[in-house]
Parts: structure tokens; C-alpha cells; sequence
């Protein structure tokens, strides 16, 4: 298969150093990564940037998740992330390398001792494995974001929580952690099957709950977001940076872009699903074909946006949604809500089938904007 060439947007302001150490732990609840080097160390970053001027931030990495060091640096590392491929090179080497402050990351080599590397995820049995469904605050008033994973004790003390170990990278000890088990799921195998109905419940169980917690109902939209630790409300303004939520900022920014919501998700649920950009969707996902069964999960593709199937009986779909007509949230709508004309799946797989264009509606239903249509499996 022949590969689009990326451009990969890589600089360096400082010498790098050579080690041996191989990983690198992600010690704050949420981290944003940058695509360069001097990416935006120490400023407040918009949720999105405007068109002229993207946004530094491509994507984001949680407490506890373990990558491999590429190069270090004093004040930036760049870290690989195997499972989020925003491209791929001419050789055909995927781009899955980001840039993240130093600062935040916490050095696992071999010498580190066998009995601490066992809290970290990376490191761990997978039966043993717990992952936050829902954000969780800890005694010292820590928020760790939706997709946070933490190693379970072998004795589990409580039947309504699980006992999970934290390491504390300060002291090089471990904490014990009782996370509600309504918060958290267990891993468990899962078939190709079960992983994309779990992706499509936990996506559709956890939009419905935040939304019952007023008054900050919205997940908020974040141009290379990939956390959730807080939800807002409707207001937000904006300034020469960008957009911002009025309410309550933290510091990375709460929230998701479309690609990254699904990645996350389809991450949670165990499914093979690496896309971090439209663009990659686009010329290596799998495409739907007329002898396949549409099915939620299944992807809608338009120019630069991706959108999930979550309810193929009542017609609904999920997205997160730029500012584009100040909406700024991750939804769920009907089909005839978000296309011109295409009220049904069949009239969406027409549209596909024949290569037609579709508009794309506002949240007031006027036309929007006009783009190709795909449709692609997840899995």
C-alpha cells in the first residue's frame, strides 16, 4: 500500500542526551504533549487555537501510562506512543512520537525495584488491571481522568471498591487507593465482538451520567484533548488565543477532540484502533463495504472530522465537536441532526456508496459546511 507522506513537525532547541533507561512514567493526573520540542512549556494552552495559528497541544497522556523514551532532554522528551499514529513516513514508518516536558516524567529502568515497577500498568498482570470509567478524586485532592489505569492489590479489602497501588514518585513508596467501583472496570479478555459493544456503552454510559451532573453538564471540546477530569457548562468566550471555558480552567484542559475521543475510548475497550487522525482514518482504516452490516461503532468520516455510530436503532451518533458555531462539546444527536437530507442509514450509505457530498448542519440545522462522506469500521 503506498503511504502519504507526513510532515512531521519535530524541532529540537537543546542538545539531546543518550541514556539507557527505556520508559518513562507519567507522573501528573494529565500531561499535554506537544509536536515539537519548544512546544509551549509553561503556558495556559486555548482549548482551540484559531485556523492561522494551530494549537500546540496534539495530544494528551495520563498518570500512569509508560511509554518509551526516543530522546531525552533536560527540559523536553519525545516519547513513542505505539497505539496513536498520526501518519506515516516514506519508508512507511508509522509517526507516533510526541514531545512532553521532562518534568513529567518519571524514569523506569531495569535497576528501578521489582516491587514499586509493580504498580505501574505497563509492568502489571492485565487481569489485574483497573480502569476509570468516570474521573476519581484521591484524599490529597489529585483528579485523575477517564482512562486512568492503576494495578489492583492482591488482597482486595472492600467489596464496593477496589484496592489499588499508587506510586508515589517522590518517595519511591506506594499508597493504597480505594477507587469506587462504580468509577472503575476490571480488565477482562474481551472478543473482537464484546470490545466494540463495550467501546459504544462506555462512550454512551458516559456522556448520559456527566450529563445528569449539573450545573456542569458539557464535556468540553479540546483540540488534541484526550482527558476528562471536570466537566463545564455552556458558556465560553473568545479572544485572540482562541476559545475558553468561563467556568473553571485546568491546567492541561479538560476534554476531547473528535479522533482522540474515539481513540480513547476504543483504547479502554481493548480495541485495535490506532487512528489518531482523520487523515490516517481516512488511508488506512478499514472501509465499510456493501457486504458488511452497519453497526454501532462503525465510524462516519467527514473532511477533517470523525463521528461514532452509537445507536443504530434511534438513528444517534456521538461526536466531539469543535467551536465552529460556538458548540464546543462532545454530543449525541440524531443523523438528520448533523446531515443535510440523510435522515437514515440508508440514505447515509447511499451518500457513500456513490461518492456523493453531504453538508454538514449547525446546531441551529442551517448548512454548515460540505464534505465527502466514508464510513469505516472500527474494528
Amino acid at each position: 500500500m503506498k503511504k502519504k507522506v507526513f510532515l512531521c513537525l519535530f524541532t529540537t532547541f537543546m542538545p539531546l542526551i543518550n541514556i539507557h533507561a527505556d520508559y518513562g512514567m507519567i507522573q501528573q493526573p494529565v500531561v499535554d504533549l506537544y509536536g515539537s520540542a519548544d512546544g509551549a512549556a509553561g503556558k495556559l494552552l486555548p482549548a482551540m487555537s484559531k485556523n492561522s495559528e494551530p494549537c500546540p497541544r496534539i495530544n494528551q497522556a495520563l498518570f500512569n501510562e509508560t511509554f518509551q523514551i526516543a530522546q531525552w532532554g533536560s527540559q523536553a522528551t519525545r516519547i513513542i506512543i505505539p497505539w496513536a499514529i498520526y501518519g506515516y513516513d516514506t519508508w512507511g514508518k508509522p509517526l507516533n512520537s510526541y514531545w512532553v516536558e521532562t518534568k513529567n516524567l518519571f524514569i523506569v529502568d531495569e535497576k528501578y525495584p521489582h516491587h514499586l515497577r509493580c504498580a505501574i500498568p505497563h509492568f502489571a498482570d492485565k487481569k489485574d488491571i483497573v480502569t476509570l470509567k468516570r474521573p476519581f478524586t484521591d484524599i490529597r485532592g489529585n483528579t485523575y481522568s477517564v482512562g486512568t489505569q492503576f494495578v489492583c492489590l492482591k488482597k482486595q479489602s472492600e467489596s464496593n471498591c477496589y484496592s489499588v497501588m499508587r506510586l508515589n514518585t517522590q518517595t519511591n513508596s506506594l499508597e493504597k487507593l480505594a477507587i469506587p467501583k462504580s468509577m472503575a472496570f476490571r480488565f477482562r479478555k474481551l472478543s473482537v465482538v464484546e470490545s466494540r459493544k463495550v467501546f459504544v456503552t462506555l462512550l454512551t454510559d458516559f456522556i448520559q451520567d456527566i450529563s445528569r451532573h449539573k450545573p456542569y453538564t458539557i464535556i468540553p471540546y479540546v483540540w488534541g484533548g484526550g482527558s476528562f477530569t471536570t466537566g463545564y457548562s455552556d458558556n465560553f468566550f473568545e479572544d485572540v488565543s482562541g476559545y475558553h471555558r468561563i467556568e473553571k480552567e485546568t491546567v492541561p484542559l479538560s476534554g476531547y477532540d473528535c479522533s482522540l475521543l474515539v481513540l480513547r475510548f476504543a483504547h479502554m475497550a481493548q480495541v485495535p484502533y490506532i487512528f489518531k487522525t482523520t487523515a490516517t482514518l481516512e488511508k488506512f482504516g478499514k472501509p465499510f463495504t456493501e457486504t458488511d452490516t452497519l453497526e454501532e461503532g462503525d465510524l462516519i468520516w467527514l473532511q477533517g472530522h470523525v463521528v461514532v455510530i452509537t445507536d443504530i436503532k434511534n438513528k444517534m451518533v456521538t461526536e466531539a465537536v469543535g467551536y465552529e458555531n460556538f458548540l464546543g462539546k462532545v454530543r449525541t444527536v440524531k443523523l438528520e441532526q448533523l446531515l443535510k437530507n440523510i435522515s437514515t442509514w440508508d440514505d447515509l450509505i447511499d451518500s457513500y456508496s456513490n461518492k456523493r457530498t453531504v453538508i454538514r448542519l449547525d446546531k441551529f440545522g442551517n448548512d454548515y459546511k460540505e464534505s465527502p462522506v466514508k464510513i469505516f469500521k472500527l474494528c
